[in-house]
């Protein structure tokens, strides 16, 4: 039977029990997919692990997935731990829920601004970041919601951020 996804409850990760979502949004970021099924599979991650994998070429063998959720503010609310590609939309929704994620830049997207508005919100932000998935283990056993170092909100974050970035 396909692993398509269904609703996961709970897992552990390093003796801590947790559910993981994974999300890339609407691309394709299979090296992050991959590593998790990889992490998965030498049991580094044991228990649920629920990935949405958009339009990615890889397909799972480890961990439950489906291409597309439409219940995404959900399965954030839901989970203990989200990983996901360092997408402002991505980002800005788990920073508002203030709920524990790690953020993974796609070394491979043109023009590297993932890598350019991931380093500019963590001068504004102490979040939990890598650049590509390599890392992906140790930064799990540092993940945290993001603490504001300002006093910005949401909105106003991602205002001066986009204001920054295109000047």
């Amino acid at each position: 039977m396909a692993p398509i996804g269904h609703e996961v409850l709970e897992g552990t990760i390093r003796g801590l029990k947790h559910m993981i979502f994974i999300t890339v949004g609407t691309e394709r970021f299979d090296a992050l997919i991959e590593k998790v099924d990889d992490l998965v599979a030498t049991g580094v991650i044991a228990g649920d692990v629920f990935a949405q994998i958009g339009v990615g070429r890889y397909v799972p063998k480890h961990i439950e997935f489906a291409r597309f959720v439409r219940d995404m503010h959900e399965r954030l609310l839901a989970a203990d731990v989200t990983v996901t590609h360092a997408g402002v939309g991505s980002l800005l929704e788990l920073i508002d829920l203030h709920r524990p994620f790690v953020a993974v830049v796609d070394p491979l997207k043109i023009d590297n601004h993932q890598l350019e508005y991931a380093g500019a919100l963590a001068e504004r932000l102490d979040y939990c970041w890598i650049n590509g998935p390599e890392r992906l283990a140790e930064a799990l056993a540092e993940v945290h919601p993001a603490l504001r170092l300002g006093g910005l909100g949401v909105e106003d974050l991602a205002r001066e951020l986009t204001l920054r970035l295109s000047s």
